[in-house]
């Protein structure tokens, strides 16, 4: 017996989204009515990049592989739980922290900070546990196929990993609702063709 865990944050306007500019609002509007037109139709306006979402090596590598060409057997895999629930604001994930695993052989690590706690309160980017740029490389070297996260990500990091030809599934939550070492997870991008990013569903599959 297993049970699914929803990692996936909301979307709704005003929702956390990364400062810079360039980074749409989440937006929603009413165009089709039950009395106008027999149905309910929303349109919808968000970036690549909001809410819980998957980062394609395109995203900084000009060359980079796009969103809807990550292989299905990336995004339905294995990840190995790293607990770093220790780790509070200001601090740093050093590769001393990720060690333990010493291979992935294909499957993911997905980083346990708690930090996705401070989502809906304005602060998800103000000083936040930290992912050392060695600890990123160390992943990459075991063969982490991706990194899973619940806190931001610098600019280095995300070249290390996506360089690599790695992807990034970012913004989860409620992962204080896994206590087990290893995980089935689900990660759907929407496939948008050419993309560097999607917005995703993830989920957990963990023994119930």
């Amino acid at each position: 017996m297993t049970k699914l865990i929803d990692l996936s944050v909301d979307l709704y306007e005003g929702m956390t989204k990364f400062t810079g500019e360039y980074h749409a609002k989440f937006a929603s509007e009413i165009t089709g009515t039950y009395e106008r037109n027999k149905c309910l139709v929303h349109r919808i306006e968000m970036a690549t990049h909001t809410g819980t979402h998957i980062d394609a090596p395109l995203h900084f590598i000009r060359d980079g592989n796009t969103i809807d060409k990550i292989p299905l057997e990336v995004l339905i895999s294995t990840a190995h739980v790293i607990d770093l629930k220790g780790k509070g604001a200001g601090s740093v994930i050093t590769a001393k922290d990720v060690e333990h695993i010493k291979s992935y052989k294909n499957a993911g690590a997905l980083l346990k900070t708690g930090w996705y706690h401070h989502w809906d309160t304005g602060d998800f980017y103000n000083n936040a546990p930290a992912l050392a740029e060695e600890a990123a490389r160390l992943l990459v070297e075991r063969g982490a196929a991706f990194l899973a996260v619940d806190i931001p990500l610098s600019g280095q990091v995300h070249h290390i990993v996506l360089g690599a030809g790695r992807i990034l599934i970012e913004n989860l939550t409620n992962l204080d609702a896994i206590t087990v070492k290893q995980i089935k997870l689900y990660a759907l991008p929407l496939r948008i063709r050419k993309a560097d990013a999607a917005p995703a569903r993830v989920v957990a599959e963990i023994p119930a």
